[in-house]
């Protein structure tokens, strides 16, 4: 069902912050205060000018933009962490950042280049670009409004993924991105009707985060998700990745595998959460549908994994071994060794001492999952 909606406030906004972005970059580029002064002396734009850039005085806001650096880096200082980055730009030329891009056109169309390869975007058009991807975007026409928003691993992690649907494609695309770290699928395009209620939830995320309001985060995450749940609509996606160029999944989950067998002797459920970006109980459900076993499970197997290694390539002790890899307790690292591997430790590294030239790798045994 189709909502009226008075977007012409939120545009007058975004416009005027587009504005005001453009003229902070030509004063940056060109060293002269003539753009600033512009800004700081209509006292409707500088008001906006405080609110978006999080500055006090025109003093602050000379200083700020007072610097040999490009625009995007002072936004990233300013802005420091912050799950979002929000801001609009007329163009922006080939780069590369560390974050997931979002590029939503709300005004006019835009081009977009990603490795070379030109998309071009009608109003109300999205493409959401994998982190690490080369890409730039120009805009169609001078009265053209492109959104750009910088999403970090921990929006992915902690406001996305919990909420999205379990089989949906954008589920699967975010996943391999913070999880896997692979990019073997480059960008989504979802293309959309005009000035949609996604518009209206963008703009409205755009504007709670330039003002700053009350409880501001959590109205952003939630117009974000309002958006991202828009895009999923099946009758407003028409371009969209094809699943069957998802890497292999055994190859795909080897991160995930290797961080939990690299740092297994201290590693708990919370700090396995923080370091993939999600919440416990998220981290929690991923490890079940994903091993078919529960985190502890898989923690043994690391540890187990990891103690068999270093009893044959290695010349500590048993306990030592034991220590290394997180146990103190020496009966029941030997109750799970031997459930493992059907020997003892000592058994385990005679077994295998006669053959010198034979290398155990750490590749994970299944565990039964244990009630």
């Amino acid at each position: 069902m189709k909502t009226q909606l008075d977007l012409s406030h939120y545009l007058t906004t975004i416009e005027n912050i587009s504005y005001i972005e453009e003229m902070v970059r030509v004063a940056i580029q060109f060293k002269s205060r003539i753009p600033m002064n512009q800004i700081i002396n209509n006292p409707d734009l500088f008001d906006l000018a405080k609110k978006y850039f999080r500055i006090d005085s025109s003093e602050e806001f000379l200083s700020t933009f007072n610097q040999n650096t490009g625009l995007h880096h002072i936004l990233d200082k300013q802005f420091s962490g912050e799950l979002l980055l929000f801001h609009t730009r007329k163009n922006r030329s080939f780069h590369t950042l560390p974050n997931t891009h979002l590029i939503y056109s709300l005004q006019g169309g835009c081009a977009v280049y990603i490795n070379n390869t030109e998309i071009k975007l009608n109003e109300g058009d999205a493409c959401i670009i994998s982190s690490g991807m080369d890409h730039a975007y120009y805009d169609s026409s001078r009265d053209a409004v492109t959104i750009h928003i910088a999403i970090t691993d921990a929006f992915i992690g902690s406001v996305l993924l919990p909420n999205f649907p379990e089989k949906h494609e954008f589920n699967s695309f975010f996943q391999n991105l913070i999880v896997h770290h692979t990019t073997k699928i480059p960008y989504i395009i979802a293309r959309q009707d005009k000035y949609d209620e996604s518009s209206f939830f963008l703009m409205s995320a755009f504007y709670h985060h330039v003002y700053h309001t009350d409880f501001y985060k959590e109205i952003v995450n939630s117009y974000m998700l309002l958006f991202f749940f828009n895009l999923m609509s099946s009758d407003k996606i028409s371009e969209l990745f094809n699943m069957d160029v998802l890497q292999n999944e055994a190859t795909s989950l080897t991160y995930l595998q290797d961080y939990i067998y690299d740092n297994c002797k201290d590693l708990t459920l919370k700090h396995l959460a923080a370091a993939f970006h999600f919440s416990e109980n998220y981290m929690s459900q991923y490890i079940k549908k994903t091993y078919r076993v529960n985190f502890v499970t898989l923690l043994q197997n690391a540890r187990i994994s990891q103690a068999s290694n270093l009893l044959i390539n290695s010349s500590l002790s048993i306990t030592e071994i034991a220590e290394r890899v997180g146990y103190q307790n020496m009966n029941y690292f030997y109750k799970l060794f031997k459930t493992a591997n059907n020997c003892s430790p000592s058994e385990y590294r005679m077994r295998f001492k006669s053959s010198a030239d034979r290398t155990i790798t750490h590749e994970s045994r299944k565990f039964e999952d244990t009630p």
